[in-house]
This record gives structure tokens, C-alpha cells and sequence, in this order.
């Protein structure tokens, strides 16, 4: 539908109002909603901008506020393009209504800016930790970018960790789509990604320096890698006002592809699978009711970050309740037993302190190592019975993410931990399986 002449102050950027230049006014495209009441539709925009505003106006301290001139939301505004959007996901109605259904993850965070969002292999990061380096980095993407900023696919290989969702927040903060890659696919699978895409950029990390800068060369394409200035040193404290661009919802509202991901087909090459903001909060937010998240839940995700169970069930779904999401880019059964029991791992606590967790989403083949590892560990009687008790007591659900757990495997165990594993699971071709899996909100897994 179109919307002519939003009322002046439909754009809003913290505590400042900008007022959008008449001959820009008509361009302005909504496939965001399917209402067909214009009135109805700018009110609803205009009054949910203002919310925003006095939420951001309220959360900031005066040492926090918003500096920028001239958000580069407005001069974006001449790139919106009135193609029509293809997504592989359906919408329900009632999310399509919502007039915040269409904003990132992120545009929840002010509610838990002092909570620990992540936690990986170099500390706890706050969110607005995590939202201001994503800030920053937002800034170096602009700056590298050629042509259109805006609606560029971003391809992102880094580890399971901190600079994954930065990267991820970063890309969405610009109004570009996010194409994550992993470490386990070959160069030529690489290439190939690349290619398809038609990637604008490529963001890494130095683990992968090597690799990248052989893809950018050849492909053409500019790399920015974050060293570990950009994934380290969590910050607790922030005394520096805030010099980032909160963009609002009528730049969201045009930027309907969020996140692109690659899926094996029977017929040989992946096909790329993509997503808008609706189909991620809608899919993040029907996970969190049935897992029964909210701001205290802690899932240990090790999941592959290049799929939908490890980027939306475990990241984002617990991420837009302000959860905790502990976050390891290599599986070991080793930590991941330091987590499910609250003990300490590898005799470091500087760089490994004691982290519980009370949900596990895991994989059947991750299940089966953390099985053989319990064997190898656990022989003591007592010990066995601490491992029943503990994960009784402090983990809430297991869930199986991927593929099917096999039955001799759930059933084993089940009586090491006490918990019926949740079959929870889906493909990215499909959606609201983990509903129909799961059967019903479970608050927990254990036996009684």
C-alpha cells in the first residue's frame, strides 16, 4: 500500500525528531502492513515512533545520549527500492498487525542493557556491551560499502561466539542482509556462497584471515576482519556518551530481508532460504513461549550458526527475552559438562569462571559425545549421583535440535540425568515444527 505524507515526527532518532524532505515523502513504500486504512496506518507508526523515543529517552543517562547530526537513515531513504519481497516463510496475520513485529532483535535490548547477553571463551558481555560494539561496527560497514548501503548481502564467517551476533546486529543496524558462513564448509563451497549471493562484503575474524583474504582477492570483494580489540575485554561500565544511529520503523518497515541462509537441496547446489524480520521474531518469539524463556533463562548453545536451530532457536529466541546464551564454537563434552553441573573447567577460572546454564539444546551427535564422556568420567557412584541431582535440579529442559534423537540414546540418557529429552527441531524450509514436536509449552524436561 502506499503511504503519502507520514505526519513530521514519524522519524525519530532518540530524544531528536527529524522531519523528512517533501519530495522524498512520496517514494516511501509500506509492504510492511495489509491494512488498508492510511490514517490508521500512519497513527499506528507515528504513536508506536513516539513510545520508542520516550523508551530510549528514559533508559539513556545524560552521559548516554545520541550526537548524530544527520542519521544516514534519512539519506538512505533515496535507495528504497518498491520491489516486491520474496521470503520462504508465511507470516501470521496477528504479526503483521504488530507494528514492532518488523524491528530487530535488538530494538528489545534497552529493557535489558545490564543483563549478560553472551558469555564465550572471553567473558560475560553485557547487552549494551554487545549493542555498542555492534554501534561501532555499523559505522565501519557504512564506510566500506560501495553504491546502495542499504539492502547489500553481507556474508559473516566467524566463530561461535561475541563477534557473530555483533556482526549479525551490525549488519541489521545498516539495513543490509545477513549471510552467515561456517568454518566447516570447503573454499569452493565458500566461493560458491559468495558468489550466489552477490555478498557486498565480507566480515571475519582473524582465525580466519587466511581463508578470507584468498576469497576477497580473487572475488573481488572487500574483507573487514575484527581482531580481537572488537570480541575481548568485556566492558561493565560505559562512561562515553552513545554515538550510534538507532534507526526507527518506517527505515525497518522498508528493509524487509533480514538474514539468508543456505540450505542442501536433492538437486545438487544449495539454495538460498531467505528470511525477513517477521519470520525471525515470529519464529523467535513462538520458541520462547514454548521453551518458556524470559530474562533468566541460560541456554548453552554450541550449535552450527549457519542454521535455523543455532541462529533462532538458540540465539535469537532466548536473546529477545534477555536471556543469556552461552556460546561455544567448538563442542566439548568436557565444558559442556562444566556447564550443566556449575563446576569449574580446565582449573582456569580467570578465563573460564563458573557458568551454569538451565536449558541445553543440543544435536543427536553431541548428545552421544557428552554420553561417552560421562562414562569416561563418572565411574564413582557418588559422582553419578551428583551428575542426577544437579541436572535435576539446575537444568530445566534438553532439547535435541537437528535431527531425531535415537531411542537407546534418550532412554540412557535419561537415566544419567533424570530429563526426557524435547524434540525440538526443524528445517528451514518449513516452519512451526518445533510446535508441533514439542506438543505444547514444556516448562521442563525432568521425569517426575
Amino acid at each position: 500500500m502506499e503511504f503519502y505524507k507520514p505526519a513530521k515526527g514519524a522519524l525519530s532518532l532518540g530524544k531528536f525528531t527529524y522531519d523528512i524532505k517533501a519530495n522524498l515523502r512520496n517514494k516511501i513504500t509500506f509492504a510492511a502492513s495489509p491494512q488498508n486504512d492510511k490514517t490508521q496506518q500512519r497513527k499506528k507508526y507515528t504513536e508506536a515512533n513516539q513510545g520508542l523515543k520516550k523508551k530510549f529517552s528514559d533508559k539513556f543517562s545524560s552521559a548516554v545520549q545520541f550526537n548524530q547530526p544527520n542519521p544516514n537513515c534519512i539519506e538512505n531513504l533515496k535507495y528504497v527500492s518498491n520491489k516486491p519481497v520474496i521470503s520462504s516463510q508465511t507470516v501470521p496475520a496477528h504479526y503483521m498487525d504488530n507494528s514492532l513485529s518488523h524491528m530487530p532483535v535488538y530494538h528489545k535490548v534497552l529493557d535489558y542493557f545490564k543483563n549478560i547477553a553472551i558469555t564465550d571463551s572471553d567473558g560475560d558481555f553485557l547487552y549494551e556491551d554487545v549493542f555498542r560494539r555492534s554501534c561501532r561496527l555499523s559505522k565501519e560497514i557504512v564506510s566500506v560499502l560501495k553504491g546502495d548501503k542499504i539492502d547489500q548481502k553481507i556474508c559473516v564467517l566467524c566463530p561461535n561466539g561475541l563477534s557473530f551476533v555483533v556482526a549479525q546486529w551490525a549488519t541489521w543496524m545498516t539495513g543490509n542482509i545477513f549471510v552467515p558462513l561456517s568454518k566447516d564448509h570447503s573454499l569452493s563451497a565458500l566461493e560458491y556462497f559468495i558468489k550466489d549471493c552477490k555478498a557486498s562484503l565480507i566480515i571475519g575474524t582473524n582465525e580466519t584471515s587466511d581463508t578470507l583474504n584468498v576469497l576477497s582477492k580473487k572475488m573481488e570483494v572487500p574483507l573487514l576482519l575484527l581482531d580481537k580489540t572488537w570480541t575481548s575485554n568485556p566492558v561493565k561500565e560505559f562512561e562515553e556518551s552513545l554515538d550510534c544511529e538507532i534507526f526507527d520503523q518506517i527505515f525497518y518497515a522498508e528493509r524487509h530481508s533480514a538474514l539468508l541462509l543456505y540450505a542442501a537441496t536433492k538437486n545438487g547446489s544449495p539454495a538460498g532460504m531467505l528470511y525477513r524480520h517477521y519470520n525471525l521474531n515470529a519464529q523467535a518469539d513462538g520458541i520462547a513461549e514454548v521453551w518458556d524463556l524470559d530474562q533468566k533463562s541460560s541456554v548453552l548453545n554450541a550449535l552450527p550458526n549457519n542454521r535455523t536451530y543455532g541462529i533462532i532457536s538458540s540465539l535469537l529466541a532466548p536473546l529477545s527475552v534477555g536471556g543469556r546464551v552461552v556460546m561455544m564454537d567448538k563442542f566439548d563434552s568436557v565444558q559442556a559438562w562444566a556447564y550443566l553441573l556449575g563446576v569449574g573447567y580446565n582449573g582456569d577460572k580467570e578465563k573460564y569462571p563458573r557458568t551454569t546454564v538451565d536449558i541445553l539444546s543440543s544435536t543427536p551427535e553431541q548428545y552421544c559425545k557428552l554420553l561417552q564422556r560421562y562414562q569416561e568420567m563418572f565411574k564413582d557412584p557418588k559422582m553419578k549421583d551428583f551428575v542426577y541431582t544437579r541436572c535435576r535440579k539446575a537444568v530445566r529442559l534438553m532439547l535435541c535440535s537437528n535431527a531425531e534423537l535415537p531411542a537407546d540414546l534418550a532412554e540412557n540418557w535419561r537415566q544419567i540425568t533424570g530429563h526426557s529429552i524435547l524434540q525440538s527441531f526443524s528445517k528451514p524450509q518449513h516452519t512451526g515444527t518445533y510446535v508441533k514436536l514439542s506438543r505444547g509449552k514444556r516448562q521442563s524436561t525432568v521425569v517426575p
